[in-house]
């Protein structure tokens, strides 16, 4: 599955000219995932006011809640993303995602390991703001599974 996943990230990179990097640390209760993403500009109208684009992204983490066994979780999510600066104005954008998840899970029970797979859509909904040119600064909230909040960089090329 992973495989898959790094073919289709490396193929859509390599028909774009315009993509983004991403680097990212998601927190919610139960713990935080760090990771990377990275999307591919499909359509922008007005230049940079509205970019519509691919996203893939992997993240990894582990669990702080004593509650909790899940002691590691890897999340892999592919979706469609917007960017829209026509509401905010320029220096300001607000993002909408929408998207599909896979969760892994793995859980130390004893002496045994148990891991779950959780898979579904997810909404993401966020604020960015450009600090330099090429780097943007985002907040977001994340639904779905293990949802939370999630702060990130992005480096436009």
């Amino acid at each position: 599955m992973k495989t898959f996943f790094a073919l289709l990230f490396i193929s859509s990179l390599t028909l774009s000219q315009d993509f983004t990097t991403s680097s990212a640390y998601h927190m919610n209760s139960n713990g935080t995932l760090l990771g990377a993403s990275a999307a591919v500009n499909l359509q922008t109208w007005n230049k940079i006011n509205v970019i519509f684009r691919a996203v893939g992204g992997y993240y990894s983490g582990s669990t702080w809640s004593s509650s909790s066994s899940v002691g590691a979780k890897d999340r892999f999510e592919l979706g469609l993303e917007s960017r829209n600066t026509m509401v905010t104005g320029l220096p300001y954008f607000n993002i909408l995602e929408l998207g599909y998840q896979i969760t892994q899970s793995r859980s130390q029970l004893g002496a045994s390991i148990d891991r779950s797979t959780k898979m579904g859509l997810f909404f993401s909904v966020g604020l960015g703001m450009r600090v330099v040119d090429p780097v943007f600064f985002m907040v977001r909230y994340v639904t779905g599974y293990d949802n939370g909040v999630r702060l990130g960089i992005d480096y436009d090329f």
